[in-house]
């Protein structure tokens, strides 16, 4: 797997949240939307959100999909470990 493309925007908010970003993989999937929060008891790291969408929110009939996501620990890791590294780049 490669990833490349990987674009970042940082923003200024409450809650942990410090940026999303997306990027391209093996040069055809492109994937968006990622929430970037910072870790609350370690400087400088960071924790990845996927993106989820919710139906019927707010009623017992509520469920919520996930849009993507990596299928193992070890993909997750890497993943943030990427975006890490160019996060603290700009």
């Amino acid at each position: 797997m490669k990833i490349s493309k990987i674009k970042i925007k940082r923003i200024n908010a409450e809650n942990g949240l410090i940026g999303f970003c997306s990027f391209v993989v093996d040069g055809w999937l492109y994937i968006g939307n990622i929430a970037i929060f910072s870790r609350r008891d370690q400087a400088g790291e960071v924790r990845l959100v996927f993106p989820e969408k919710k139906v019927n929110e707010g009623t017992p009939n509520e469920k919520v999909f996930k849009i993507c996501h990596p299928l193992s620990a070890e993909r997750y890791f890497e993943l943030e470990q990427l975006v890490k590294n160019n996060f603290y780049k700009i």
